[in-house]
């Protein structure tokens, strides 16, 4: 298992997220700020029509994206128990960049569990897989 927020885990990440079916358009690269007691992790993701083609710590020239969240909100997300959508509705998720980038990958990056059809099946599992796959340390 690998630790959350380490590249280790960024690895298994883009492992699993090069064999999601293709998504026409759902291209973006993200930079996610995760912070916390211990401070900031910077890391991003690259996706390239819903597969991910690139997942590395530290900093994104000129991302398409940039998530900044706490770390006690991304350990909630990626174990499932904290429902992304809302956190950023309300704002405990702050956005900055292109609004359309990010709306392309939200079936990617947080499927809603009540559709469980076609490829939103296939993104569930995919978030089951990383999450199997993932030690969380207590919040950092």
């Amino acid at each position: 298992m690998a630790e959350f927020l380490t590249q280790e885990w960024l690895d298994e990440y883009r492992r699993l997220g090069a064999e999601l079916p293709e998504r026409q358009g759902a291209t973006a690269r993200i930079q996610y700020a995760v912070g916390g007691a211990a401070g900031v992790i910077v890391y991003h993701v690259v996706f390239l029509d819903g597969r991910v083609v690139a997942a590395t710590l530290g900093t994104l020239e000129e991302p398409d994206v940039v998530l900044t969240l706490s770390h006690a909100h991304a350990v909630g997300i990626q174990k499932g128990e904290l429902d992304a959508n809302a956190l950023f509705g309300s704002g405990a998720i702050r956005f900055s960049g292109d609004m359309r980038s990010l709306m392309s990958l939200l079936p990617v990056l947080w499927p809603s569990p009540r559709r469980r059809l076609g490829s939103a099946r296939r993104y569930l599992a995919f978030q089951d897989d990383v999450r199997a796959r993932t030690e969380f340390r207590a919040c950092q």
